[in-house]
C-alpha cells in the first residue's frame, strides 16, 4: 500500500548504510560502471564495422545470424559461470571474465576478416555473459537482504550511467576515431579499470 513504499531518500539512505558497512560493496557497484562502457562500446559499434568487413551486401543476412548467436553465447557464459564460480569465486570469475572480454575487444579491432569477426564476437559475449553472472553473485552476497532490491536496482542504475557516459564521450571522437581505434582506447581503459577494482577488492578484504 502506499503507506508502506519506503521514500526514495530512505531507500537511498539505506543503500549509503549498506556500502559504509561493506568495503566490497561499492566497489562492486562502481564496476558495473566499467560493463555499462564495455558494452556500450561493443552494442553500438559492432554492426557498422561487421558491414564493413562484409565483401558483397548479400551477405547482410549474417547480421541476424550474429545477432541470434550473441544471445545464445551470453547464456551459455552465464551457465558456465555458475560452475566456475562454485570452484573459484564469484569475484576471481568476474574480474577474470571481464578482463578476457577487454582482450577480445582488443583482438576483434584488429581481425580483418567476416568470419575471424564472428568467432571473436562471439567469443567476448560469452566472456560478459560468464562475468556479468559472477559479479551479480559477488554483489547479491555483500549487499544485507534487507536493502537486496534496492541495491540491485541501483546495480542496473549504474550500469546504464556506465553506458551513457562512454556514448557521450564516444560521440565526441565521431569523425576522429576509427571503430578499430576506439575499441583498442576503450579496451585498455576498462583494462585499467578493472585492475584498479581488482586492487581495491583485495584491500577491502584485509
Amino acid at each position: 500500500r502506499p503507506a508502506e513504499r519506503p521514500s526514495l531518500r530512505s531507500q537511498l539512505r539505506a543503500v549509503a548504510e549498506a556500502c559504509r558497512k561493506s568495503r566490497r560493496l561499492p566497489v562492486l557497484l562502481a564496476s558495473t560502471a566499467l560493463c555499462g562502457v564495455l558494452m556500450m562500446l561493443v552494442e553500438t559499434y559492432w554492426q557498422p564495422r561487421f558491414t564493413a568487413l562484409l565483401p558483397a551486401d548479400s551477405l547482410l543476412w549474417l547480421l541476424g545470424l550474429l545477432g541470434f548467436g550473441y544471445f545464445a553465447a551470453s547464456i551459455f557464459g552465464s551457465l558456465a559461470a555458475e560452475r566456475a564460480v562454485k570452484r573459484l569465486g564469484a569475484n576471481r570469475i568476474f574480474l577474470l571474465g571481464y578482463a578476457l572480454s577487454a582482450v577480445c575487444l582488443l583482438a576483434l579491432s584488429a581481425v580483418r576478416t567476416p568470419a575471424g569477426f564472428s568467432a571473436l564476437y562471439l567469443m567476448l559475449y560469452l566472456l560478459m555473459g560468464a562475468a556479468d553472472t559472477a559479479q551479480g553473485i559477488a554483489i547479491h552476497r555483500a549487499t544485507p537482504s534487507a536493502v537486496r532490491a534496492t541495491v540491485l536496482s541501483g546495480q542496473g542504475l549504474t550500469l546504464q550511467l556506465g553506458a551513457l557516459s562512454a556514448s557521450g564521450a564516444a560521440g565526441l571522437t565521431a569523425g576522429r576515431l576509427s571503430i578499430p581505434a576506439l575499441w583498442q582506447l576503450g579496451a585498455v581503459l576498462f583494462l585499467l579499470g578493472i585492475a584498479a577494482v581488482a586492487l581495491l577488492l583485495k584491500k577491502a578484504a584485509r
